[in-house]
């Protein structure tokens, strides 16, 4: 498994590609997954074996105040849950990610990144 700053790297790099904006979409939602469990465990919460990130936004505020935009939130979460077969994988239920919207992903999913290092004491 990589982590979010693997995801971000991938996103950042593929997201001025209009065929590969699904990809993006894909490696936001994983990189903004992977960054709220790792506040999750750290905090000895329990972590159920979820997807959704509002779930996990949910049971990481049970100890520790945590803002994020939860309309972008809501976008990054229908990409996994809408995703359930390979070919849908980063679709949005609108379609494929237009290359505003993957770029306003990258950005969200980095924003959040940030603010889990920030949380977690990290550089």
């Amino acid at each position: 498994m990589t982590g979010p700053k693997t995801d971000l790297r991938a996103a950042a790099a593929l997201r001025s590609d209009e065929l590969l904006t699904t990809a993006v979409a894909f490696h936001c939602q994983q990189a903004v997954e992977k960054a709220l469990k790792a506040i999750i465990e750290e905090e000895n919460l329990p972590l159920p074996k979820t997807h959704d990130l509002g779930r996990l936004l949910g049971i990481l505020r049970q100890s520790v105040h945590f803002e994020v935009d939860e309309d972008q939130l809501d976008i990054l979460n229908q990409v996994y849950v809408s995703g359930r077969y390979p070919m849908d994988m980063g679709i949005l239920p609108t379609g494929r990610p237009s290359l505003d919207e993957a770029a306003q992903m990258v950005t969200f999913a980095v924003q959040v990144f940030e603010r889990v290092t920030s949380v977690l004491g990290g550089p």
